[in-house]
Parts: C-alpha cells; sequence; structure tokens
C-alpha cells in the first residue's frame, strides 16, 4: 500500500476489508487524524527538542536530528529521539553545584588538616 504498516492494519480494520479502494481511503482519513492530534499536542510536549539520530519504528530508516516525523513513512519520533532542554539543564547545574560544593568541602578540609599540623 505504500503506507506505514499499523495504519495499513487499522484501516483494513476500519472498512472489514471490504475493498483495497476503501482501505486506502481510511488510511488517508487515519493519517489526516494522527497528523492533527499532532497538532494539538500539550505545551510540554512541544518544547522538546529532538536531539539524537533515531530509527523508525516502523520502516527502521535511520532518520536526522531534528526530524520529529520519520521522512519516509512520516511516523512520529519515538519519545527516546527527544529531551526537554529546561529540564537536562536544571539537571547539569545540579551536577555541577554538587561537583562545586564537593571541591569545596574537600578544600576546607585540606585547610583544616594544614591548620592542625601547624
Amino acid at each position: 500500500m505504500g503506507f506505514p504498516e499499523d495504519l495499513g492494519k487499522l484501516a483494513l480494520i476500519k472498512v472489514k476489508n471490504e475493498s483495497v479502494a476503501a482501505a486506502v481511503e481510511a488510511v488517508v482519513a487515519l493519517q489526516v487524524e494522527q497528523a492533527s492530534k499532532l497538532e494539538k499536542e500539550p505545551a510540554a510536549e512541544k518544547k522538546k527538542v529532538t536531539v539524537v539520530q533515531w530509527n523508525c519504528e516502523m520502516c527502521t530508516v535511520i532518520n536526522q536530528p531534528g526530524a520529529s516525523t520519520c521522512h519516509i513513512c512520516f511516523t512520529p519520533a519515538p519519545s527516546t529521539a527527544f529531551v526537554d532542554e529546561a529540564a537536562e539543564k536544571a539537571t547539569r547545574d545540579a551536577e555541577e553545584k554538587k561537583k562545586k560544593d564537593e571541591a569545596e568541602k574537600l578544600e576546607a578540609a585540606k585547610r583544616l588538616e594544614e591548620e592542625k599540623k601547624a
């Protein structure tokens, strides 16, 4: 059919294997439905940014970073291809602060040790 397998199966179920023409029409309708769902994603989902190459779960093609849908079959990218930049930055900042605090504690411990020796 030239459509993603899952849409083909859903279309055939929807038209109860009536005919290929009916299934094609159903696939097109399902694609339109999926596209409208993508447009209505919550704001939290939209602030996520693609950061890695990803393999399409439907057709296995390797898609480039920045692609939110497969360039061959238009299947949406899996959640593993996205990252919330704000959350990632907060995690990095927390890790850097923790390292800085540990370094300061180590330095303070060294100063105390030197004072005891003096």
